[in-house]
């Protein structure tokens, strides 16, 4: 959902109100069929002074929960039961006393303080001994700063740890949790390697995203590890020139960036200048090929691309030549190995500019990001409010986009129910949506019949010719022959572009349509 355009403070401040909402519905319940039953710890004790332990209670827990799946990426049942058992033998412990009755050292008191299930444990200790003692009537916010023994006297032994206090741990366990969680995140490796430095909120573009920093650090080293280019600028055998000149004019863009010029094309929508993307090799790789322990194998090597506006790409390149990695690279769901990438003039390699480049972007991903408990129309309202689509055209830009891709028959129905086609088709939909200045489409006709596909090349040639924004299309079948669109007078011609395409196993050089050229995918090989 990042990658489509849904910033982290709305998706953590959305995950945060939901757990918020669903601790406070078990609160209430917990305390509410406590008092039903009469149980004597809900039913004595003041219902505010008892719902909010337990609210704050029960959010703690989860804010901990919370900050372990930072660490854990993947869901894993045995760690969830390990870290169970572990609170409730350490909630035993302090029924039984330790380490809060008695003269405990400092540091087993801190340290049980540090997990909200042992404080939830004492402050029931206390609200119980309360409840259960003749003519008391239960712990009030009078007696919370108290803690009380059998005499409900203040403690003789000093009292560590009364409920008052405990409610002020739990509110400092939430602010703390939930932003350790907001770090982790960021710092431990996603399932695609992505992360940042562990001091990243220090650094200036994090919190104030220049489109260009004097002396790009990456921009240089880019140039600096590119192989020189051939005397007297001449193509080796087998190459288009076109691919030379179009390397040559990112070379120059890339020494002004890294000078701390302003590159003559800053206002592209796209450039990429010397994209190297590495992947460590796997154990049993290493093994058959008598590779050392930490060897990298480069899935992409030295990709200079610039996308102008008005302009229809077309990246072609058999299974493994780094189409998706590069594709990912670009929208911020990989980080570069080395190598500048810029998307409306801002860095995809620094937090902020990322942020500032997804505003920019419309994605279609590999494989479709769709909810299939709502339907069609649902998700592109959903889409529409994280593009910040106004509510006012809301509904009349999901209405076209429907229509756009011929979905406005099947618009109400959930799309776990379409077929792969028109998935793919609804996904192409939501790139669309919002206006984007570029879109980014990683083989949006897979699974389509023909007459779908034909109608989407058409479509995405007619949002060339109308709208300035670049078409990066991953890989469309050669056999996709597409008649020309009706046109409107005058016609825009499509920019003819020359992209070099990095593989495995040497460079490929692609040529894509000329002006006037009716067929988009047509390009070849």
């Amino acid at each position: 959902m990042t990658g489509m355009g849904l910033m982290d403070s709305a998706y953590w401040l959305s995950w945060w109100a939901f757990e918020l909402a669903v601790a406070l519905l078990n609160a209430l319940l917990v305390v509410g069929l406590g008092r039903a039953f009469t149980i004597e710890l809900f039913a004595e004790t003041q219902f505010s002074l008892c719902l909010v332990v337990v609210f704050l209670g029960f959010f703690a827990i989860t804010a901990f929960g919370l900050t372990l799946t930072s660490l854990a990426r993947a869901p894993n049942a045995t760690a969830g039961w390990v870290v169970f058992f572990a609170g409730w033998l350490m909630g035993l412990v302090v029924v039984f006393g330790f380490p809060y009755d008695g003269d405990y050292a400092t540091f087993w008191q801190v340290l049980f303080a540090l997990f909200p299930w042992t404080l939830l444990t004492k402050a029931f200790q206390d609200l119980d001994l309360a409840a259960n003692t003749a003519g008391r009537g239960g712990m009030t916010w009078a007696d919370a700063g108290n803690c009380l023994d059998d005499t409900l006297s203040v403690s003789s032994y000093g009292c560590p740890l009364p409920v008052g206090r405990v409610l002020w741990a739990f509110a400092a366990q939430i602010v703390a949790y939930l932003a350790l969680q907001v770090y982790l995140d960021n710092v431990v490796p996603d399932a695609m390697g992505l992360r940042q430095p562990p001091l990243y909120f220090l650094g200036p573009s994090y919190w104030l995203p220049g489109r260009f920093k004097r002396g790009n650090a990456r921009a240089a080293e880019a140039l600096g590890a590119a192989p020189a280019p051939a005397p007297g600028g001449d193509a080796a055998p087998g190459t288009d020139t076109g691919v030379v000149e179009a390397e040559a004019a990112m070379r120059r863009e890339c020494e002004d960036l890294a000078t701390g010029r302003v590159p003559a094309g800053a206002a592209a929508p796209v450039r990429v200048f010397g994209l190297r993307k590495e992947f460590p090799v796997s154990r049993r790789a290493r093994r058959e090929s008598g590779g050392r322990l930490g060897s990298t194998q480069a899935a992409v090597e030295g990709l200079w691309l610039g996308v102008g506006a008005d302009t229809c790409l077309c990246v072609l390149g058999p299974n493994g030549a780094g189409k998706t990695t590069a594709i990912n690279c670009l929208t911020g769901q990989m980080g570069a190995t080395r190598g500048e990438l810029l998307v409306c003039g801002h860095s995809v390699g620094d937090p902020a500019g990322l942020a500032a480049a997804r505003r920019c972007l419309g994605v279609c991903p590999q494989f479709d990001v769709l909810h299939e408990g709502l339907t069609g129309r649902e998700n592109l309202e959903l889409f529409a409010d994280i593009r910040g689509v106004p509510r006012a055209a809301r509904a009349g830009a999901v209405g076209e986009a429907l229509g756009a891709v011929r979905l406005l028959d099947a618009a109400d129905v959930p799309s776990g129910a379409y077929s792969g086609g028109m998935r793919r088709r609804l996904s192409v939909a939501a790139a669309l949506l919002g206006g984007p200045r570029v879109i980014v489409l990683d083989e949006p006709t897979t699974g389509m019949d023909p007459v779908s596909r034909r109608h989407v090349w058409a479509l995405l040639q007619v949002s060339a010719h109308h709208t300035p924004l670049c078409a990066l299309a991953g890989s469309p079948r050669a056999g996709d022959r597409r008649p020309a669109p009706p046109r409107p007078a005058p016609p825009r011609p499509i920019p003819r572009c020359v992209v070099p395409v990095p593989r495995a196993r040497g460079p490929a050089t692609l040529t894509c349509p000329p002006p006037h050229h009716d067929a988009i995918g047509d390009c070849r090989e």
